[in-house]
């Protein structure tokens, strides 16, 4: 559906930059270019912006959320101290507490967003996409949210999902239904 609707904007944008553009095509067809070139010129550009677009920016985009995404883990490494570090069953350091609080308020706040662009009257004027954008925000909130209050779900229900394993098949199923410490 993305990919229709982001074909539909080019689609659109094109259709205005050649409909500004005619002065400038219609001489050129005058000074002796044939419809052909004209096209080419135009499907040129085109490409250009098309390739220039697509590939630096996904690029920098996937450059900076890799980076991005990279430092919490670093930093919880940098917690481990050096002794704890070479022991076997090291865990380390949590974000613990303040991971959750901050995962339950852009959850929360992601929901109660989510409502007003879904059922308020929102418009372009109040926010930035009208309840369209609003709606994306409150998604991103919730998205977020969910993420960092996933390993307060995740033990339980890989216990709960293992319990049948663990007692239909022995040793083998409880072994395959434990769950390592969270992190």
């Amino acid at each position: 559906m993305g990919l229709f609707v982001g074909a539909f904007i080019i689609y659109n944008t094109f259709s205005i930059i050649v409909a500004q553009r005619t002065r400038e095509l219609g001489l050129l067809k005058a000074v002796g270019a044939t419809g052909r070139q004209v096209t080419s010129s135009v499907a040129t550009e085109a490409l250009a912006v098309g390739v220039f677009s697509s590939v630096v920016v996904a690029l920098v985009l996937g450059i900076v959320v890799t980076l991005v995404s990279a430092l919490s883990p670093a930093r919880r490494a940098a917690r481990v101290a050096p002794v704890a570090a070479i022991t076997e069953h090291t865990a380390g350091p949590t974000s613990g507490t303040r991971r959750y609080v901050i995962g339950g308020l852009f959850t929360a706040v992601g929901v109660v967003l989510l409502f007003v662009g879904l059922f308020g009257h929102v418009s372009s004027a109040d926010v930035p996409g009208g309840a369209g954008g609003l709606v994306g925000l409150a998604a991103s909130l919730v998205f977020v949210g969910v993420a960092m209050l996933s390993p307060l779900v995740a033990g339980p229900a890989a216990r709960v999902l293992g319990w049948p394993t663990a007692h239909l098949r022995g040793v083998t199923g409880e072994l395959a239904a434990r769950t390592p410490p969270a992190t």
